[in-house]
């Protein structure tokens, strides 16, 4: 038995996994099956405050930093970080202990270098706070700096070393355009940018127009905005055991609710927020996840997301860490190579976001797809559509879903590892209906807004099967974001009593009388036609429904357009098929026939969109939908595109939009 007390000892020694009951997915359970659910949701609840009670007294751990230092006391020799596809010649693996010896390379580096400010003048890099006289230094504790770098084994490391010394790491998207990347350096505030070789070029392209780059970090309030190269710093051939840095010195003022990260939003409707992410939640999600997805040390876990986004950088990497497993890196997510890399690295775990699996489901089917070691995946965005015909074609035995938002107050509880497809978290009804704490509240979208009583002006909680908008009361503003104005948008007041704070999710769940929660949309996602809501998440499933059977539908991307003389928005549907269909052959007879059967019919989408490329996606492989709402059913913005629009005289079928009835539109000429 494993010694608490004793912090040369991990607490996780499991060296097999268990599987709850039930082990099989399903859309239903019976009421055995739902005790032992909610027996087990307990169990887990309890198991995951007692270990971050053992972290935080047993082994003093309250920081990212304190996590990294642990795991190379515990885990010391074993493999933590493992890379796929790099270059000739790269270092490719690494243990706990090199990983920490690398990140102390780091933080010596700024503790004993100095540099020369654009002024000339001499000043040290690091400064700790007990040693500050007057502006003799570039960055000191609680500073924000950025890291620009790809999935690579300098990544963890890197901020490893920034959190010794109290640092903020905001983790800046490879993909970023220039205008992007101002924008995020700006919005961070940081001193300075630790970047990689790979991503060099990406930053300076963004330095080009420098007179706009130095007015962004002008008014971030930052003076010598410097630019690190990390593989100038951190050298792999180094072994000295560097001691780590003096935690009292140079972090002694952080507390678990300082930010470790900031974490860009995806910004599929416009630029990206600035959301803080804890010390706390970054560590309370390994802890979580480690059990829901019962980990053990002997694990390999597949991380094919980016690690600068929460998915890949923390709910996978904390996980697997924590109980002394290796994450294996993949740079970017590759359909073709998913499979062959599970199998060529022994990788049991594996982290997605729901568009993942629909671009594996659409790669051609083999008889091995099931052959391979994959034991549990774990994400969000796993559609109730796919989700059995995911776990028996690629053989998975378990799934988690959940819930959640990178500026969400904590590690939230909306799991589901117990197999409801299609669900995205579990509370028992009884605990969820008796707290009042956080609640799903009906939402008017007449006025994009929740519902108020008009003689009271409370608000109303939404019951079983009701869509609404997940709120969580707050004693003040939290500080989701670094921004105090992105801050007030995500704050609703006076819900159920004079002076009550709530904080604003922005998405649509339901849940039903078995405690199982449901994604309905996000708001800014969803849009308003005929004095009703339209989901693009439901449409978009009904059209994949449909045509998934029939012809090579690749993607479909939803959302509304506006249309003059309307209120709303009309629905519009961006088509991607395969090459291999002719437009003309499509029986959009049947399609509308079937969207009729699944879809009100103010949700059936006015237009298509055909189109032989993929639509823009952010990192995270959410479509990017602002400029296709933008272009919307305009034939000059288009390009090469082909509209097809709901027959106005029918309602039955799709027909071309040609010159003629795209004025008609214009003018209002035609009743929609």
């Amino acid at each position: 038995m494993t010694d608490h007390n004793n912090p040369s000892e991990p607490f996780f020694t499991k060296t097999t996994p268990s599987t709850p009951p039930p082990s099989t997915t399903t859309i239903s359970h019976s009421s055995s099956e739902l005790e032992e659910i909610t027996k087990l949701w307990y169990q887990q609840q309890e198991q995951c405050q007692l270990t971050m009670k053992q972290l935080r007294e047993n082994e003093n751990i309250v920081s990212g930093a304190d996590w990294m230092e642990y795991l190379a006391r515990v885990y010391s020799e074993r493999l933590a970080i493992q890379t796929v596809h790099l270059p000739l010649h790269s270092q490719n693996v690494i243990t706990f202990q090199k990983m920490n010896q690398m990140a102390n390379q780091l933080a010596y580096y700024l503790i004993t270098s100095k540099c020369t400010t654009d002024s000339g003048e001499e000043k040290r890099i690091y400064t700790p706070i007990s040693e500050i006289e007057g502006e003799n230094y570039v960055m000191t504790q609680g500073d924000v700096v950025c890291l620009l770098m790809e999935n690579c084994v300098n990544f963890i490391p890197s901020w490893g070393g920034l959190s010794k010394l109290g640092l903020t790491i905001a983790c800046i998207n490879t993909n970023l355009t220039s205008d992007r990347m101002k924008h995020a350096i700006e919005l961070s505030g940081a001193r300075a940018i630790f970047v990689s070789r790979r991503m060099l070029p990406v930053f300076e392209k963004a330095k080009q127009e420098e007179q706009e780059f130095e007015i962004a970090t002008r008014k971030a309030h930052i003076k010598d905005f410097k630019v690190y190269i990390v593989e100038d710093i951190i050298n792999f051939d180094d072994h000295r055991m560097l001691e780590n840095p003096d935690r009292v010195k140079y972090r002694g003022n952080i507390t678990g609710e300082d930010a470790l990260f900031y974490i860009y939003t995806s910004g599929t409707t416009g630029k990206s927020k600035c959301a803080r992410f804890s010390h706390r939640r970054f560590i309370g999600a390994g802890v979580t996840w480690s059990i829901q997805m019962d980990l053990v040390k002997d694990d390999k876990y597949y991380i094919p997301l980016p690690l600068y986004h929460g998915n890949g950088g923390v709910v996978a990497v904390s996980a697997i860490f924590l109980v002394g497993g290796c994450c294996v890196l993949r740079e970017k997510f590759s359909a073709s190579n998913f499979l062959n890399d599970i199998r060529t690295f022994g990788c049991t775990a594996t982290i997605y976001i729901g568009e993942l699996w629909r671009y594996m489901y659409n790669t051609p089917e083999k008889e091995d797809d099931a052959d391979n070691p994959l034991r549990v995946a774990a994400g969000n965005g796993l559609r109730k559509d796919i989700w059995d015909k995911v776990i028996k074609r690629f053989g998975i035995k378990k799934i988690v879903e959940h819930y959640g938002q990178t500026e969400m107050l904590s590690a939230h509880p909306m799991i589901n590892s117990y197999g409801r497809a299609g669900s995205c978290g579990f509370i028992p009804f009884d605990l969820w209906t008796n707290q009042k704490k956080e609640v799903l509240v009906t939402y008017d979208f007449e006025t994009d807004s929740i519902k108020r009583d008009p003689v009271t002006g409370f608000c109303e909680i939404a019951g079983p099967g009701v869509p609404g908008e997940d709120i969580t009361q707050i004693p003040e503003i939290y500080k989701a974001y670094n921004s105090h104005e992105d801050n007030l948008k995500k704050v609703y007041r006076d819900v159920f009593e004079k002076g009550d704070i709530w904080y604003r999710s922005g998405d649509v769940l339901k849940y039903d009388t078995d405690g199982f929660f449901y994604f309905v949309d996000r708001l800014g996602d969803s849009f308003r036609w005929k004095g009703e809501n339209v989901s693009t998440t439901e449409v978009c499933e009904a059209i994949t429904k449909t045509l998934d059977h029939h012809i090579a539908l690749k993607e479909a991307n939803v959302y509304g357009v506006q249309v003059p003389h309307c209120e709303g928005r009309a629905g519009m549907a961006r088509l991607l098929l395969d090459h291999s269909v002719d437009v003309a052959s499509l029986d959009t007879e049947f399609l509308v026939a079937e969207l009729k059967k699944h879809l009100p019919h103010y949700a059936i989408p006015l237009f298509l969109r055909i189109s032989t490329t993929e639509s823009d996606k952010t990192s995270t492989l959410k479509f990017i939908k602002s400029h296709y709402q933008a272009e919307g059913f305009d034939l000059d913005q288009v390009g090469h595109e082909k509209i097809l629009f709901l027959d106005p005289s029918t309602k039955s079928k799709y027909i071309p939009l040609s010159r003629e009835l795209f004025h008609s539109i214009l003018e209002g000429k035609i009743r929609l």
